[in-house]
């Protein structure tokens, strides 16, 4: 039973309607919809969530929330795309995905391969930089490799 997925999933909606509701609080319930409204027809909707936090805070905060709002959007980039790796690195591990996919960085890391970029074709007969040794998957493909073999 995948209980830390559940509690992600309360957590996530827990917060999402506690902000829901402050922000509808904050609006007013009968002006909500006009406030948000007229934030899009302004041409910044932020303003919408932006203004009564700084009603409630002062203006400080007008210039502290875009850099607040701008690293929790790199971390959801980051969030996606190391999970991409995971996800390449274990299907190519599982041989439905190239092999080279599946191999380790000098720190043992899995999913560096596939987050780097393709070779361009003048280096493709280069020797890999990448040694045998460090291969994640040993058996062969379709079978699961046992935890001393990675």
């Amino acid at each position: 039973m995948p209980r830390a997925t559940y509690l992600a999933v309360v957590v996530v909606t827990g917060f999402f309607a506690l902000t829901s509701w402050m922000l509808i609080s904050a609006h007013g319930a009968s002006h909500a919809a006009a406030a948000a409204g007229d934030a899009l027809a302004s041409g910044d909707s932020s303003g919408f969530v932006f203004a009564p936090i700084a009603d409630q805070f002062g203006g400080w905060v007008n210039s502290v929330l875009p850099v607040l709002l701008a690293t929790s959007l790199f971390a959801g980039i980051l969030t996606f795309h190391n999970s991409a790796n995971r996800y390449l690195f274990s299907l190519g591990r599982d041989g439905q995905l190239p092999a080279g996919l599946c191999r380790l960085n000098t720190r043992h890391a899995p999913g560096s391969r596939a987050a780097s970029r393709p070779r361009s074709p003048s280096r493709s007969s280069s020797p890999s930089p990448w040694p045998a040794r460090t291969r994640c998957c040993t058996s062969s493909p379709g079978s699961a490799a046992s935890p001393s073999s990675r």
